[in-house]
């Protein structure tokens, strides 16, 4: 489940798509109440740089709900986002 943190009430279904060692592709459908209501579509696509790696991150979202939902789905991957760079740089 995802969500506020008082009020996780998004359930986020994955299907995994592709996972290489140079890219992970997955789709999400994320529903409330039973309803599907967006479906997000990731791909991270990994190029080693020398001792480091390089991340191209490509996110593309749907709306079944209209488009007042946007900013809500776009808030959940900006925080993933966000945690997965400091999971990184604290483990580096």
């Amino acid at each position: 489940t995802c969500g506020p943190r008082e009020n996780p009430y998004v359930t986020v279904r994955t299907d995994w798509i592709e996972i290489t060692p140079a890219r992970i592709t997955y789709a999400e459908t994320l529903e409330a109440e039973g309803e599907a209501f967006a479906t997000s579509l990731a791909i991270f696509d990994m190029t080693a740089d020398g001792a480091q790696t390089d991340l191209h991150t490509t996110i593309m979202v749907a709306s079944f709900a209209g488009e007042e939902v946007l900013p809500e789905v776009e808030g959940g991957w900006t925080h993933a986002m966000e945690n997965l760079s400091k999971h990184i740089h604290n483990h580096s």
